[in-house]
């Protein structure tokens, strides 16, 4: 069985990311692919107009329900990620935030389909030991 490493990470650290050697997945309503991205009315309704967390992330399942369905070629090309992979958005590190229900959404999809997704956690800086070895850094 195939085995991807699904990392989360704020949209801001894409040069780590980068530097990491991880593949980004952009999941942001304003960049990423619509497929995995919040409605844009959602997202707008959660973070300016009062909509709670709960009502955001039970739309945010539904949405992706449907785009499972109407997207399906989208969702096909998951399968095929490489096997260091970073859910992204513009959220900041201990934020409530799709990205985390995305990871979810993902891991499921991806077991229906003989990939094993392992948690890679939230990458949140790097060390760099004196020998300019990169090292990834998760909380």
């Amino acid at each position: 069985m195939r085995r991807i490493k699904l990392f989360t990470v704020q949209l801001a650290k894409w040069r780590l990311v980068r530097e990491l050697g991880i593949h980004l997945l952009d999941i942001t309503a304003k960049s990423g692919n619509p497929a995995f991205s919040p409605l844009y009315g959602d997202l707008n309704a959660y973070k300016h107009r009062g909509m709670d967390w709960e009502e955001y992330e039970r739309r945010y399942r539904l949405h992706m329900r449907e785009t499972q369905r109407d997207q399906a070629e989208e969702w096909a090309k998951l399968v095929e990620l490489p096997e260091n992979t970073a859910l992204a958005c513009y959220c900041p590190k201990g934020a409530k935030c799709h990205r985390f229900i995305f990871r979810e959404i993902l891991t499921e999809y991806l077991g229906r389909h003989d990939v094993e997704a392992v948690d890679g956690r939230e990458i949140d800086g790097y060390v760099d030991n004196n020998n300019s070895e990169l090292q990834e850094h998760v909380s």
